[in-house]
């Protein structure tokens, strides 16, 4: 079943519980159903794989460099870490990417702002 299929069986079972819809209103509907039914892609963070970035690593306080490598099914990112070489899924408001500051230096923002 496609999620268009999957969308339209919604509505059908949420217009069948209410006594008028408005066209404009099912529009509404049918899109956010369409935000929840399709999983996030590295496109919605502006991340590409292979690209560099930050992040903390469980039980330490300072930033490690990773390379980006996929999704995960469950919207984490799956990182390659540098220094040892293995891989880790890191939740998307964990990681940081650098970007050109106010006065032309790079700061790090987190990913997803």
């Amino acid at each position: 079943m496609t999620i268009d299929d999957q969308i339209e069986k919604i509505i059908e079972i949420f217009s069948g519980f209410t006594a008028h819809v408005e066209p404009y209103h099912i529009e509404e509907l049918r899109e956010e159903i369409r935000k929840v039914l399709t999983p996030p892609s590295l496109s919605d963070y502006d991340l590409v794989i292979g690209q560099e970035v930050k992040f903390v690593p469980p039980n330490q306080t300072n930033k490690r460099t990773g390379r980006v490598k996929g999704m995960n099914a469950d919207g984490s990112i799956y990182i390659q870490d540098s220094k040892k070489a293995f891989g880790r899924s890191i939740h998307v408001g964990d990681l940081y990417v650098e970007v050109a500051g106010p006065r032309g230096g790079t700061i790090l923002k987190k990913v997803g702002e």
